[in-house]
């Protein structure tokens, strides 16, 4: 918290007289000042909306989360009990039966951070390694070579035969171990590092730029020197004040070194009675320097409102509504909402099924799930 963040703050709009005209620098301070201060609320308010989504989440998104794949889970193991009993014959049916409970798996495993059922690694083991379960030739193939173009759009050529692995019956993990294998950590951090060494390389500055930067960089010096001058704490005198000017220089320096301009001119304003009245006096080329300033401090500002949601406190959120949640509160809320009818649908779907072994409940069963998957996709 600042030091002065308990007093009111004063506004840095450059204010004239009805008489005086602004000039178009002061124009364009007052602007960037307005635009600041409206970024940092937005800021703020983005911050709490998610503190606000963590507190639900702590305290109802849990046993939603819980009890959504808890429920999916019941019904995987009743799907996968159907599929290999003599009640679902036709290849069709079963077909229908194996593509909706490989969508719960999925479902569950999207939570694999939060919450696993219990018995649900030693089920899905079983499913997956099934005969009727296991990919093809065909379809390892495919997937083979989508993984190999992916990593040669990365950028990433990697000794591997695919066609020879292919011939020799190599599974989907095979491949993704001998990717992993291929890639040590030590190489993979170095093509990181120079993918993002290649993505932030800056064309040179030009000569205009330049005199931009310098005349930036001295308007700061000088407002850092000013404002040393007065909260240093080895120059104040008073014991008692000591500690406060401490705080204001840990402040100051923190703004300093971030070129944090706005903040620099906030703490001038909010400790000198007179320091308004020097804004309005300032030279335009003063003025022009300060809107340099400020015009990064906006890009700043837009830049931080971006990855506000991707600090890792917000992680366990993203996983909670993967793959929907970017920055959306609303989406977050929604997809909440969402697991909790499915939870109930799931409940009154496994009731109706009881034990699987009605034929005519599975036979309508089976002709609910057509129909909904003729207008949709498994969303069940």
């Amino acid at each position: 918290m600042h030091y002065w963040s308990n007093t009111i703050m004063k506004s840095l709009i450059i204010r004239k007289s009805s008489d005086q005209i602004i000039s178009k620098e002061a124009e364009e301070f007052n602007k960037l000042i307005s635009k600041i201060e409206k970024l940092k609320e937005k800021n703020i308010l983005k911050n709490n909306e998610l503190e606000n989504c963590l507190d639900y989440f702590s305290k109802k998104g849990i046993r939603i989360i819980k009890e959504n794949s808890s429920k999916r889970f019941e019904f995987a193991l009743l799907l996968f009990k159907l599929f290999d009993s003599n009640i679902v014959s036709s290849g069709n049916d079963k077909d229908v039966i194996a593509e909706l409970l490989l969508y719960q798996l999925n479902q569950i495993e999207s939570y694999y951070d939060i919450y696993i059922p219990p018995d649900y690694e030693a089920f899905e083991k079983e499913v997956r390694t099934h005969p009727a379960f296991v990919l093809d030739k065909e379809d390892v193939e495919t997937a083979a070579f989508l993984i190999r173009d992916e990593l040669e759009e990365m950028g990433i050529d990697l000794d591997i035969d695919f066609e020879g692995w292919i011939k020799n019956g190599g599974t989907i993990e095979d491949l993704q171990q001998k990717i992993k294998d291929a890639i040590p950590e030590s190489d993979r951090k170095q093509f990181y590092e120079s993918q993002e060494k290649s993505r932030n390389r800056q064309p040179k500055k030009s000569t205009k730029k330049v005199k931009e930067t310098q005349l930036v960089e001295k308007n700061l010096n000088d407002l850092y020197r000013q404002l040393a001058r007065v909260f240093h704490p080895d120059l104040e005198t008073d014991e008692l004040k000591r500690g406060a000017k401490e705080e204001l220089m840990k402040e100051l320096n923190s703004a300093y070194e971030s070129k944090n301009i706005y903040a620099m001119l906030q703490m001038e304003i909010q400790w000198f009675a007179e320091s308004h009245d020097r804004l309005e006096k300032l030279p335009e080329e003063k003025l022009g320097a300060f809107v340099l300033s400020l015009k990064e401090q906006v890009k700043i500002l837009n830049a931080e409102f971006k990855e506000i949601p991707n600090h890792p406190k917000y992680n366990i959120l993203h996983k909670a509504t993967f793959p929907y949640y970017c920055d959306s509160i609303p989406t977050f809320y929604t997809t909440m909402n969402g697991l909790e009818l499915d939870s109930k649908d799931l409940m009154k779907t496994i009731a109706s099924l009881g034990d699987g072994t009605n034929r005519k409940i599975v036979k309508q069963f089976l002709k609910e799930i057509k129909m909904v998957s003729r207008m949709m996709p498994f969303g069940y």
